[in-house]
This record gives structure tokens, C-alpha cells and sequence, in this order.
């Protein structure tokens, strides 16, 4: 995966302005390069500008897509070649009135997903925690056999809210936290206490948290985004 928003600067750190300014910062230092040699690249863009992993990666890819074409060899094959387990396409499903998100993931369902990603994170003057926990109960209403669905706060949920929502809900509902908390120290304190599955995207944000992450037992998963290790 790889994220760099368009949805502003206070989404997350690696905005599309961002990747621009980067990419004009490192470009210098980049010209005439051969774009095959991919690793003597990335030395050339640490060189040129610490850090900035997101506008890295556009540079990265882009070598990658060269090289290539370059040996007429895909570039899965580069990497070491594809696995065919088949990766399933996750919908998006922005927070909304409840009964607006089923219908959004029954359109979702008629077009073929079978993954739903459901935006949570209602503050309170909103409807907080009850209010998500309706929005998670109407998007499973009508939940086919085989349908996996991630309650995805990407960050925005205190350890209170989270709880509080979990106790909202009906019994037996079949959902994964992704994201729920801004911080490790609050994602492990929610893992302890309460029993639902956790994947964390935004946290792993280097391999030094991620090594962390599996060390420490902290989740179920981890949503690992290329634009976070610069390609």
C-alpha cells in the first residue's frame, strides 16, 4: 500500500503538497542519474533531503517501474515474484448518518467487495460513542457469509471512546479495530482490555515500529504502507 493524501494537512504527515515540495527539493541531485540503479537513487535522494519518506516513494516506484520495462520483466518479478494469493479490495465507507452507510456499503456489495473499511470517530458533540456505535451496527445489518469488515478510526479515538463504543455494540458482531488510538502506549492499553481483533496502520511507521509492534504482541495485523518506508 502507499498513502499520500490529497485530503489536506492535517490528515496525515505525508500530504500531496508535501510529496511536491520533496520531489522539487531532491530533483537537483537526481538528474542524469540512471533510473535502473534504484538503490544508488534512494543514497542520492537521502542524501539530497532527510527524511520526507512520502516523496521518496514516487521516486522510488518510478525506478522501479523503469527498470522494469527497462528488462521486460515485471516488477513483482524483481522483487521476487508473485505469490496468486488473491488480495482482496477494501471499500471505504466515510462516517455518515448510519442508515446512509448501509446503503453506501450495499452499493459497495453490489459492485463486488467483499472488504468494507468503516470510518469511525464521532466526537462527542456529534453523537461520540453512541453514535459510531450505531454507524458499526447498521453497516453489518445485512453482513453476507465471507464479507470482513474493519472499524477504522485512523487514529482519532481516545481509550475512553473506544471502550465505550465496544459496550455500545450488540453481542457477536464480527469487525477488526484498525487505527483505533494516536499513540502505541494507548493502542497496547486498549488491547488489554478488550477483546477484539486490532490491525495498526498508521503507527507502523518505520521497521523500527513495526519490530516493536511484533515483539511486544501489540496487534493482530499491521497495514504496511510503502510510502511509509520511502518506496
Amino acid at each position: 500500500m502507499g498513502e499520500s493524501t490529497p485530503f489536506g494537512a492535517t490528515y496525515i504527515a505525508a500530504h500531496a503538497l508535501g510529496v511536491r515540495a520533496g520531489i522539487a527539493e531532491m530533483a537537483p541531485q537526481l538528474i542524469g542519474l540512471d533510473p535502473r540503479h534504484v538503490d544508488r537513487v534512494n543514497d542520492a535522494m537521502d542524501g539530497a533531503l532527510v527524511g520526507h519518506n512520502h516523496a521518496k516513494t514516487a521516486i522510488d516506484v518510478a525506478c522501479w517501474d523503469i527498470f522494469g520495462k527497462a528488462t521486460g520483466m515485471p516488477v513483482c518479478d524483481l522483487l521476487g515474484g508473485r505469490t496468486r494469493a488473491a488480495m482482496p479490495i477494501i471499500s471505504s465507507i466515510y462516517a455518515g448518518d448510519p442508515d446512509d452507510m448501509r446503503s453506501r456499503i450495499a452499493e459497495h456489495r453490489a459492485q463486488g467487495y467483499r472488504s468494507h473499511s468503516i470510518k469511525v470517530g464521532a466526537a462527542e458533540a456529534e453523537g461520540g460513542p453512541a453514535l459510531d456505535a450505531e454507524r458499526i451496527t447498521a453497516s453489518l445489518a445485512d453482513r453476507q457469509p465471507g464479507e470482513y469488515f474493519l472499524v477504522d478510526a485512523n487514529g482519532g479515538m481516545s481509550v475512553e471512546h473506544a471502550l465505550r463504543m465496544i459496550r455500545l455494540l450488540p453481542p457477536g458482531l464480527d469487525i477488526v479495530l484498525e487505527a483505533p488510538c494516536a499513540t502505541i502506549r494507548e493502542c497496547q492499553s486498549l488491547r488489554a482490555r478488550c477483546d477484539i481483533p486490532i490491525i495498526w496502520d498508521e503507527l507502523a511507521l518505520d521497521e523500527t515500529a513495526v519490530t516493536q509492534i511484533v515483539a511486544n504482541d501489540l496487534a493482530d495485523g499491521i497495514g504496511l504502507k510503502i510510502s511509509r518506508m520511502a518506496g
